[in-house]
């Protein structure tokens, strides 16, 4: 269903359909890291020259730029032919570009959705017992991205 909405001057605009599909321990990370991406989030609506980037797990990234104004949420890839490494990756389609207003929305519905999904119990890869070790660690594909390729 397309959903409009309507501008002070009378006309009518199409509300874009935004979604991302989140790993609930992906989403864990992000309320792991919720204080520094707050910061991060009001010093770019406050126009201070920011860039700041946050691997998710897997290939998703949160992103936050004041030169873009939005918060972005982006799986990357590695295009074909090059070598797998962290500096060949690219932000790729799939993603949500969430306007800092959707953003400063979906803080606010955070805290609803932490009680909906339990996302509170699950344990991130970095607070598990299994990756004490660099050995484990450097081997998890959601925490090592180039673990996907191989």
């Amino acid at each position: 269903m397309t959903s409009y909405e309507k501008s002070p001057s009378g006309s009518y605009s199409k509300i874009p359909n935004k979604s991302l599909k989140i790993p609930l321990i992906l989403l864990r990370v992000f309320i792991i890291h919720l204080d520094s991406i707050l910061e991060a989030f009001e010093n770019a609506k406050a126009g201070e020259p920011i860039s700041y980037s946050l691997h998710l797990g897997g290939l998703l990234y949160l992103r936050i730029d004041k030169n873009i104004r939005c918060v972005d949420w982006r799986k990357h890839y590695i295009p074909k032919g090059l070598s797998h490494t962290l500096e060949n990756l690219k932000p790729g389609m799939p993603g949500v570009g969430m306007k800092f207003i959707e953003f400063d929305a979906f803080i606010s519905i955070l805290e609803q959705l932490r009680e909906l999904s339990h996302v509170d119990e699950i344990l991130a890869c970095s607070e598990s017992e299994g990756h004490k070790s660099a050995t484990t660690l450097e081997n998890c594909k959601i925490c090592n991205p180039m673990k996907l390729f191989s």
